[in-house]
């Protein structure tokens, strides 16, 4: 063995030091990454963590997949057991199939824009844009080519060029709820003729904007400046669209607001999820899992470190932590 592998499995082991008491001290100030995950995974408690919030793609859904079947049980015994389960998505209500919409008690769906009750379809929270806020944010992102989709909570209008590339990897879920007049065939988003005079004259509140750009470098300039207003909270999502909600809005704060209507606090869930939009969920949370192919600047939040997406890895720790 040579000095640097064998310097690098004493730090690990704490041998070479000449007694005992030397080597517990050792390990107690630099303990092996195999026992702080020892360490980290008993602190779990189950009676503390009454609420289960869910990420969808690439945590409990493989992209372009449907639910697996062993992921759809553990949710549904999780469930059963008495745990609040909770998906938070950016997806809308529309994209949410009804099998995968059975497992939980509530959804925070547009990136936090609203807070429903699946059973009941009841809204808890939403918040929309204003009129005026949501006009002249879209008037400027077609000034830079974007092409733009509204997320109205069960219906999602929107340009021909930016439909086509959502569905291509995230298919419609269930029936749109857009009246026909101005909608689709059920089943079937579909363009509208004008998506700036249905977002004027519609009564339908919109949670969040979807934009696509056709050029990537149009793509960060619009970028900028959308997070230059503070009206606005922007994620740059899959490198070719933004995700824009109301300044503040986020999955976070929209379980922040469930667990207030519920009576719980924020350190009584477990949050589970993969990528960037989902860091302030898994930092706010009391305990946190990340998935194993999650993204790396999400992995330093992590409490407990599942298998992949690819792997039933939500299934997995479900089972580790909860015994179900």
């Amino acid at each position: 063995m040579n000095r640097k592998a064998e310097t690098k499995e004493n730090r690990e082991s704490g041998e070479g030091f000449k007694s005992d008491g030397n080597r517990r001290a050792f390990r107690l100030l630099f303990p092996s990454r195999t026992a702080i995950m020892k360490y980290m995974e008993k602190r779990f408690d189950r009676t503390t963590y009454r609420i289960a919030a869910f990420d969808v793609d690439g945590t409990l859904v493989c992209y372009g997949e449907q639910i697996r079947p062993t992921v759809q049980e553990s949710l549904i015994a999780l469930r059963k057991s008495g745990i609040i389960t909770v998906v938070a998505t950016g997806r809308d209500e529309l994209q949410m199939p009804p099998d995968l919409m059975r497992c939980f008690s509530y959804a925070v769906t547009a990136n936090g824009g609203c807070v429903s009750e699946p059973a009941s379809g009841k809204l808890i929270t939403g918040h929309p844009f204003s009129k005026e806020l949501l006009l002249e944010t879209m008037r400027t992102l077609k000034g830079m080519t974007g092409e733009c989709i509204l997320f109205r909570r069960g219906s999602m209008p929107g340009a021909p060029f930016a439909l086509k590339e959502l569905f291509k990897k995230y298919p419609p879920g269930t029936k749109s709820i857009i009246p026909p007049k101005t909608g689709p065939l059920p089943g079937r988003p579909a363009p509208v003729p004008s998506i700036r005079a249905l977002a004027w004259y519609s009564p339908f509140p919109v949670y969040k904007i979807k934009c696509y750009f056709r050029d990537s470098s149009r793509l960060q300039e619009a970028y900028e400046r959308m997070q230059a207003d503070r009206r606005l909270t922007v994620l740059l999502m899959d490198g070719d669209n933004l995700e824009i909600t109301l300044g503040g809005i986020s999955k976070a704060s929209a379980i922040s607001e469930l667990c207030r209507a519920i009576g719980m606090t924020q350190a009584n869930v477990v949050a589970f999820g993969d990528s960037e939009n989902d860091a302030e969920m898994l930092q706010s949370a009391g305990y946190a899992v990340v998935m194993g192919n999650g993204e790396e600047c999400v992995k330093p939040y992590a409490d407990y470190l599942a298998p992949s997406v690819y792997d039933d890895g939500a299934a997995k720790a479900i089972a580790a932590l909860y015994g179900i």
